[in-house]
């Protein structure tokens, strides 16, 4: 049982220029440290670490146990949001969420194949960077020596 968990849950794969999205950070209040420690959503902030060091982006109370940030993926990056407990000068992450953002599938480049009398064929390709997962297959036909696929 954890701590805190951010919603949506998984990795997060969006396009550059996608509609900003919502996302919260949510503490468990059946977890120990919820009473232990008397946390509460005004403890929380959400940061990522970009070029100029750890950034805190925007969020707003939603209820005692839960902050929301709006995400706006105007840029191509990979980054970790993370939720984190903030008192005074204490910080502690305590959940992250991975964010891909990303453009549509570009073909890959430097396609080049060789076949030896047909018999088998070896095709080698350059996949374009790109944030987001982006898996590449090849198939092929050939002709059955009676002129037949």
């Amino acid at each position: 049982m954890s701590f805190a968990v951010i919603v949506p849950r998984g990795d997060v794969h969006v396009q550059v220029g996608d509609d900003a999205f919502t996302m919260f950070c949510m503490l468990n209040p059946e977890h120990q440290f919820y009473d232990q420690e008397d946390f509460n959503a005004e403890d929380l902030v959400f940061y990522v670490a970009r070029d100029k060091g750890l950034e805190e982006l925007p969020s707003w109370y939603v209820n005692d146990t839960t902050i929301a940030t709006s995400y706006d993926p105007s840029e191509e990056r990979t980054e970790i949001v993370t939720c984190s407990i903030k008192r005074g000068d204490y910080r502690a992450g305590i959940c992250g969420k991975n964010v891909y953002v990303g453009t549509p599938p570009e073909p890959p480049t430097n396609f080049k194949c060789i076949s030896e009398n047909w018999q088998s064929l070896n095709c080698t390709w350059e996949e374009p960077e790109n944030p987001i997962k982006t898996s590449y297959a090849l198939s092929y036909l050939a002709f059955n020596r009676f002129g037949g696929w």
